[in-house]
């Protein structure tokens, strides 16, 4: 069968759609390299994706989708339950809070990013500059001494505390001034760290 399908995609143009699901595809679960399944650029699925479209192994055999109404009947199809959510992007879209052309940076709140140790501030880095593209209005990162200047090189829309220690994070500044809190990333296992600290809010176990 795989070497049929083979076949059939020598023989068609460079691009290949399928409606729904390509010819051979198992809708519900993950399929092994080279099962014998059509290969194509883009499906147009209806109603819901499939929960094969889902697993990185289907790549091999579908590109991307698209989800296409065909008007069910929305009653009978919400009445089948599922441990699985899709959530598209008209969803996320709804959930954003309208902004005042009044609003400035102190706005939208302040978070403390606590987090990286020697060769690991990327980390925190990271998670920074994801509360900035969420929303956050002011973020600060709190990192030991050796990352003081990765931190205010890599963002510059963010402010830096760092703590007494070059390499690891020995203590955590005070938070009650903060919205939010992100600790951990990058954070390593020094002992200090975390359990001969009494500043830092939770103990190793």
């Amino acid at each position: 069968m795989e070497s049929y399908f083979r076949q059939i995609e020598s023989s068609l143009p460079q691009h290949i759609f399928s409606i729904d699901l390509p010819s051979g595809f198992i809708a519900d679960h993950p399929m092994e390299e080279n099962y014998p399944c059509l290969r194509v650029e883009h499906v147009f699925t209806f109603e819901i994706p499939k929960l094969g479209f889902l697993f990185p192994s289907s790549y091999q055999f579908l590109k991307d989708f698209s989800i296409v109404k065909i008007d069910l009947d929305e009653t009978t199809r919400n009445s089948f339950t599922s441990s699985y959510y899709f959530t598209e992007k008209n969803k996320i879209q709804a959930l954003l809070k309208p902004v005042s052309k009044f609003s400035h940076k102190g706005s939208f709140g302040h978070i403390l990013v606590i987090g990286g140790s020697l060769g690991k501030i990327g980390a925190p880095i990271l998670s920074a500059k994801a509360a900035l593209k969420t929303g956050s209005g002011l973020v600060t990162v709190y990192v030991p001494k050796c990352g003081y200047t990765i931190v205010q090189n890599s963002i510059t829309e963010a402010m830096c505390l760092t703590d007494s220690e070059e390499e690891y994070l020995a203590t955590i500044p005070e938070s009650s001034g903060y919205q939010a809190v992100a600790i951990g990333m990058g954070i390593g296992q020094h002992n200090e760290t975390g359990y001969n600290s009494p500043e830092m809010p939770y103990k190793q176990s």
